[in-house]
C-alpha cells in the first residue's frame, strides 16, 4: 500500500468517527497492527491481508455489542431479554493476550 493510500485511509477513517461519533464502531482501528497502520495483526489476519479470520471477526462481535450498551445504556439486563449473549468490553488486548 502507497503512503498515499494509508494517508487517504486514516484521513477518511477521522473523518467518520468524528462525523457519526454515535454511530460508527472503528473496526479498522481496531484490527490493525499500530507500527505497521495498515497491515492486520497477525491474530485477526485470514492469511490473505486484507479479511479478518474467525478471530477477527469475534472481536466484531465483541466491539459491536459493547457500543450498543454504551449507545442505549444497557448492563447485563440484554443478557436476559433473549437477544442474545452480550459480551462485556474486553478487558485484554486479543491479539497479545496482555492487559489494557
Amino acid at each position: 500500500m502507497t503512503a498515499e493510500r494509508q494517508a487517504w485511509i486514516e484521513e477518511w477513517n477521522l473523518y467518520l468517527k468524528t462525523t457519526y461519533a454515535d454511530v460508527v464502531i472503528d473496526m479498522y482501528s481496531a484490527l490493525i497492527d499500530p507500527d505497521v497502520g495498515y497491515t492486520l495483526l497477525p491474530a485477526f489476519d485470514s492469511g490473505d491481508h486484507l479479511h479478518p479470520s474467525g478471530f477477527g471477526y469475534s472481536l466484531f462481535d465483541i466491539e459491536i455489542s459493547r457500543h450498543i450498551k454504551i449507545f442505549f445504556g444497557i448492563g447485563a439486563a440484554l443478557d436476559q431479554t433473549g437477544f442474545g449473549i452480550m459480551h462485556e468490553p474486553a478487558t485484554t488486548n486479543l491479539a497479545t493476550n496482555h492487559a489494557i
